[in-house]
């Protein structure tokens, strides 16, 4: 999944439009994220057409226009626009270059000045010598689809003592538990590239974890936690044995397990200047016990180890609550950006997604932004191939439209919950698909990311509909912000299978439905736009004596209505 940006994916999707002889124009920006008072750089790359001409920049927020400029193009070349967004924060943009009538392209910019708002989480997982240009193309690739965190998976040394210091400095390489082998200069390059970016780079770890080999020297036994009353049974994460060691765990409400291990944290961020951690738990293994044979609940303890975190480190965190496990805790310690949540079993059908997200809302008090770790195609996990599109789209039209994230995209697409699995591959067609899906996210997020579910007040006169995700019907779900009222429309018509993880990649493309008649109670002017659609603007619909026709629907449209 490389080059999907201003360098490797611009020219191969540049060389494929090259041999069809198509006219085609790419936009990149500069940045993932902007600041409010940050110049926007965006090129614009154009191949096959026909002669030098005039292209219309038009730059939208929501249905407004307001940014208008006609710019000379060359027919085969680069070119560079720059604009200075208004000076509002918290706003996404939606800018379409148009040559013609038939030669488009659009993309997304956002500006907010806090980047946990509108969430968009993405990883790296491997860290071998590499060339700047090789970094820098990867970071390029998620830059596209405006990822702006990142999730460092295991880069590190041991869990203890995160990184490797010779005099105050890492050291070259080291190798993690897998046994391979990262360096230092390769972190420190994605981090600083990722800084250039406006993206934030999270150093990833365990709450609770310690190589076994440290046990009885400076890591104290007294800190473990076992599975039983008699502490005859360690807790072990057993791992095989051509890797490094196995990972033991320890006592997360152990006060002095708390300050080693936030010490040995801290050069994370003054050595290497990560910007934030990214902590880890494997989910709910109670019951627990102490060295005094006290039950220990895991997730009572992670508020205060969260807060005490925040206090000496002041970072920005991040906390995996794992099928939701410790979710109330984290979302009450008041120390993290933004809720995280890696989804298994028994979460498996799409509701399951939307229940999370709402739940999660909840918690929060609607002033955190959720993060869905949910590996796709999962049983194909250890086979070569492709992700199977019509899932993946049809997951990520259920996250978004629901004002949450995926994290799915790095230097591949996930499958697996150890990261550098990178068995199943994204073809041409689904990584445009992807493109648009991020732009849409991204341009809409005042819509998507700012509204709040409110009751159904639409009908469908013309398909089979359900205010729930429901297998062979569209599924209506209703926000509402500010003057706007935002249906979205995802079609469930063309399978039988409820499970989002589409775990053996057999989930059907579905049908386009067309002319889908609504009914909604609320009047207005009413806009529908659509990631499915190659124009990602919002367009104006007719209102025949109240009933609103959309014109289609593959697998996600969104229809406003604004009073």
């Amino acid at each position: 999944m490389r080059g999907i940006s201003q360098t490797v994916t611009t020219l191969i999707l540049m060389f494929a439009s090259l041999l069809a002889n198509a006219p085609q124009l790419f936009l990149s920006t500069d940045k993932a994220r902007y600041n409010p008072d940050e110049k926007v750089v965006l090129t614009i790359q154009s191949a096959n057409v026909s002669h030098d001409s005039k292209a219309k920049i038009s730059i939208y927020h929501l249905e407004k226009p307001i940014f208008l400029q006609t710019l000379n193009i060359p027919g085969n070349g680069e070119t560079r626009f720059s604009w200075v967004p208004p000076r509002q924060d918290f706003k996404g943009y939606l800018v379409h270059v148009q040559i013609g009538q038939d030669i488009q392209s659009s993309i997304a910019v956002d500006v907010s000045s806090d980047w946990a708002k509108y969430i968009r989480y993405g990883f790296l997982s491997k860290f071998p010598q590499m060339q700047a240009e090789e970094m820098d193309s990867v970071l390029n690739q998620l830059n596209r689809f405006h990822i702006n965190g990142l999730q460092f998976y295991d880069y590190h040394y041991m869990h203890q003592k995160p990184l490797k210091l010779k005099n105050g400095k890492p050291v070259e390489s080291w190798p993690d538990i897998a046994g391979r082998w990262n360096y230092s200069g390769t972190v420190s390059h994605y981090i600083q590239k990722s800084s250039q970016l406006n993206m934030k780079s999270m150093a990833y770890n365990l709450i609770y974890g310690s190589w076994k080999r440290a046990l009885g020297e400076d890591v104290k036994q007294e800190w473990q936690v076992y599975k039983d009353p008699d502490l005859s049974k360690p807790y072990i994460l057993d791992f095989p044995d051509t890797w490094e060691d196995d990972i033991v765990f320890l006592n997360p409400g152990n006060r002095e397990w708390q300050n080693y291990l936030i010490s040995h944290t801290k050069p994370v961020f003054d050595v290497m200047h990560f910007d934030g951690w990214h902590v880890d738990q494997i989910g709910d293994i109670n019951p627990l016990y102490d060295q005094n044979r006290k039950k220990v609940v895991l997730d009572s303890t992670f508020s205060a180890f969260l807060q005490e975190a925040k206090k000496q480190l002041k970072v920005p965190l991040v906390m995996n609550a794992v099928n939701q496990y410790g979710q109330e805790c984290i979302a009450a310690s008041g120390a993290v950006e933004f809720l995280y949540t890696e989804v298994w079993d028994p979460h498996v059908t799409f509701e399951d997604l939307v229940s999370i997200i709402k739940t999660n809302d909840k918690l929060g008090n609607d002033q955190h932004s959720t993060v869905l770790a949910a590996y796709m195609n999962y049983e194909k996990s250890n086979e070569e191939g492709y992700f199977n599109t019509p899932g993946i789209l049809l997951t990520d039209a259920v996250i978004f439209a629901s004002g949450a994230a995926h994290l799915e995209l790095g230097e591949h697409m996930l499958v697996h919950e150890y990261f550098p699995n990178d068995h199943r591959k994204t073809d041409q067609n689904l990584n445009e698909s992807l493109i648009r899906y991020y732009d849409f996210m991204t341009a809409y997020e005042n819509l998507l990311r700012d509204s709040r579910e409110s009751k159904l007040s639409i009908n469908c006169q013309s398909h089979p509909f359900s205010s729930k995700p429901e297998a062979g019907k569209i599924w209506i779900s209703q926000r509402k912000t500010g003057r706007y009222t935002v249906y979205h429309l995802i079609n469930f018509t063309h399978i039988k299978e409820m499970n989002w993880r589409d775990p053996q990649g057999t989930c059907p493309e579905p049908q386009v439905l067309t002319n889908i008649k609504l009914v909604p109670v609320s009047q207005g002017k009413a806009f529908y736009a659509s990631p499915d659609n190659e124009d990602l603007r919002l367009f104006p619909l007719k209102d025949d004596q109240k009933i609103i026709t959309l014109p289609f629907l593959k697998y996600w449209t969104m229809v406003i209505v604004k009073d």
